[in-house]
């Protein structure tokens, strides 16, 4: 393909502790001739995070914010979506794939995180939060649909392939509470404002709604093509990518990717990463291979939630399997789409 011929855009949404590191690290992406690089890491929305834990800011109402918390925000956002711009324009150039992920929660806007969060009426009647273009971000309905509760425009999010990668609620929610704890501490994470980051974190809404976006996409007229392999979206389950290697080679071959490249052993990870950071990362830094008795398996949620109840306390151990519950219709929903072998 020559030198300016666009390639395809591919982008991974996820939620925490569904093995999004070690995805990305198994097909070693920054080893793919053809996938665009980034010295600067490709967790393009990542800074917003660590400039809310940094404030203290995390699961507070952005439009509810002090001028100036709102402002340096809103610039970080700015900021995000110009490296990915910029990102985007380099890969066109050198007629490379894009590919990348971020948890979904990431890039939703924040009039739609508050109505998850609070119901608060005055949140709802606001227009979402919309990048539009470098530099420019606008509070604007113009250009969006329903399903879109995302930064983006409806525009802008189908220029993308998306692969959804999830794991059952019953490993990934209790997970993110230690490492939570880890992160910001038990006395942020046990607060209010800490409590709502973590349903905003763990809420599959996003996901959910995202996957509906590009379902109504993608079976619009014109928009599927026989010569692909399956139809998109395409939902990847996280213990598949743990006990099925074929998944990992039927992957490469949806994206373009060299499967000779899959990494299947590596050498314990140095990291100078924040400790807020690394928290997130441990498992994969500390480990060689992939472990297959991560993977999860069939779970019973009666004698789940008497583990978590004795881990984590009666309160907070009650409040994850809540949690766990209204999130299992979505899952099981989605699991049912998944790709398989």
């Amino acid at each position: 393909m020559g030198s300016n011929s666009p390639r395809e855009r591919f982008y991974v949404f996820t939620y925490p502790r569904t093995g999004s590191n070690l995805l990305t690290h198994l097909l070693a992406l920054d080893d793919q001739p053809n996938v665009a690089s980034n010295a600067e890491g490709t967790r393009f929305f990542l800074p917003l995070q660590l400039l809310r834990l940094k404030h203290q800011c995390l699961g507070a109402l952005a439009p509810a914010l002090p001028y100036h918390q709102r402002a340096e925000q809103e610039k970080c956002l700015t900021d995000c979506f110009n490296r990915l711009l910029q990102h985007l324009d380099t890969a066109e150039r050198d007629g490379k794939i894009v590919c990348f992920k971020d948890h979904a929660h990431y890039i939703i806007e924040p009039t739609a995180e508050a109505r998850l969060l609070s119901g608060e009426q005055s949140a709802v009647d606001d227009a979402p939060w919309t990048l539009i273009g470098p530099n420019k971000l606008e509070q604007t309905r113009i250009g969006r649909s329903d399903l879109n509760e995302t930064l983006f425009s409806d525009d802008f999010l189908k220029t993308w392939k998306p692969v959804f990668l999830i794991k059952h609620p019953a490993a990934a929610f209790p997970s993110f509470y230690r490492a939570l704890v880890n992160a910001a501490g038990r006395e942020f994470v046990e607060s209010d404002r800490g409590w709502r980051f973590y349903q905003k974190a763990m809420s599959l809404r996003w996901v959910y709604k995202l996957y509906h976006f590009y379902l109504e996409h993608f079976r619009s007229p014109g928009q599927y093509s026989t010569d692909d392999q399956l139809p998109w979206p395409i939902i990847v389950e996280a213990d598949d990518i743990i006990t099925q290697p074929a998944i990992l080679v039927k992957i490469c071959q949806i994206i373009g990717l060299e499967s000779s490249r899959l990494r299947f052993t590596w050498d314990k990870m140095c990291s100078d990463e924040s400790p807020g950071v690394q928290a997130f990362r441990k498992t994969l830094f500390e480990s060689t291979a992939i472990d297959p008795s991560r993977a999860v398996g069939d779970v019973d949620l009666e004698k789940e939630s008497i583990k978590w109840r004795e881990e984590f306390g009666d309160e907070i151990g009650c409040r994850i399997e809540t949690h766990v519950r209204e999130a299992m219709p979505d899952y099981v929903f989605l699991k049912s789409m998944r790709l398989q072998v």
